[in-house]
């Protein structure tokens, strides 16, 4: 009976033990299953990540884009180059871009002439929002034919944003751009012999949307 008893105990230990390895090999199958699960499900969503980012990122507005260095609100013909048709004295074109809106021997002043006109260059091509226009306290409330225009070349076709503003009532005018696209902007006095004179010209705009090109 002992040597019974021992060989079952032996069988029993057996048994055990190839339970063991049994259940341990099919935890190590399903444990295995569920990494490539993982992996292959973190991979999907990686990949749906990725392609909803590059949506979001094409169709985002331009100006949160890296494409763009200014916003909309940002004055971009601050301290930019100008010109105007002629000029008094001291009173030159830059004096309008100054950042001052001062109106006594701070703004720029052409002599009385046929179609005098103010021009800035912004250096880069913007969508033009909107420019205001500073003017001199004696002439300021009183325009005739005021028109402002915006233009890719310093000579050349010129898109007129307002043509023929008669009068206006603020301290300064607000002329709406509608989104042209140029680099200069050209104030100019139209059809007739006079002072032009300009204390601040403020241009809001932001870059156009840029396309990326292959190479091909």
């Amino acid at each position: 009976m002992k040597d019974v008893v021992n060989y079952r105990d032996t069988i029993s230990e057996n048994e055990i033990s190839l339970n063991l390895t049994i259940y341990l090999s099919i935890y190590l199958s399903i444990y295995l299953v569920c990494v490539k699960i993982i992996i292959i499900l973190t991979s999907k969503m990686s990949c749906i990540w990725i392609y909803f980012g590059y949506i979001a990122f094409i169709f985002q507005p331009h100006s949160s884009l890296g494409l763009l260095n200014t916003s909309a609100n940002v004055n971009v013909a601050l301290n930019k180059p100008t010109h105007q048709s002629s000029s008094v004295n001291w009173l030159k074109s830059p004096l309008a871009v100054d950042g001052r809106k001062e109106t006594r021997n701070g703004c720029s002043q052409t002599a009385k002439e046929l179609n005098p006109w103010w021009s800035v260059d912004l250096q880069e091509v913007y969508r033009i929002k909107s420019v205001k226009i500073y003017l001199n306290k004696i002439f300021g409330y009183f325009i005739w034919s005021l028109s402002v225009y915006v233009h890719m070349k310093s000579k050349g076709n010129m898109t007129i944003c307002q043509h023929d503003i008669t009068s206006f009532v603020k301290p300064y005018l607000l002329v709406d751009c509608q989104g042209e696209i140029g680099q200069f902007v050209t104030v100019k006095l139209e059809n007739m012999r006079a002072i032009l004179v300009i204390c601040e010209v403020e241009v809001f705009g932001e870059k156009p949307f840029q396309t990326f090109h292959t190479g091909k």
